[in-house]
């Protein structure tokens, strides 16, 4: 993630909820799978979260949990624990800094943010 993917201050105009809805990529892959991020209509999220690599091979961590839309009108996944919120801005899913930022990739030295949505 670089600082323009990830915002304190977002300016950003009303999102409908079902605009969540879809399967978002992020960059970072190891084999095949990129981090991602499925949020379902049913109130539920599943994904992936690149754990790290070295020259020995790389890894990641399943996530899972439920997610709702706060007041902001940015939705926010929950899990056992972690929580983060994002909203979309130019077509990426960005991470808010402000609302609990939880997800962390990359070990753990870079928040989830900028995933584009998968066609």
């Amino acid at each position: 993630m670089n600082i323009s993917e990830a915002s304190d201050s977002p300016d950003k105009k009303p999102i409908k909820q079902k605009e969540f809805f879809a399967t978002w990529r992020g960059d970072w892959k190891c084999g095949k799978e990129f981090s991602n991020l499925k949020i379902k209509k049913n109130g539920s999220y599943t994904g992936w979260l690149f754990a790290g690599g070295d020259d020995s091979g790389c890894g990641g961590t399943p996530i899972k949990g439920s997610w709702s839309i706060n007041a902001l009108g940015e939705i926010c996944l929950k899990s056992n624990l972690e929580e983060a919120c994002f909203f979309i801005f130019n077509s990426k899913l960005i991470a808010n800094l402000n609302s609990a930022p939880g997800f962390k990739e990359n070990y753990e030295s870079e928040f989830i943010s900028g995933l584009s949505k998968v066609k």
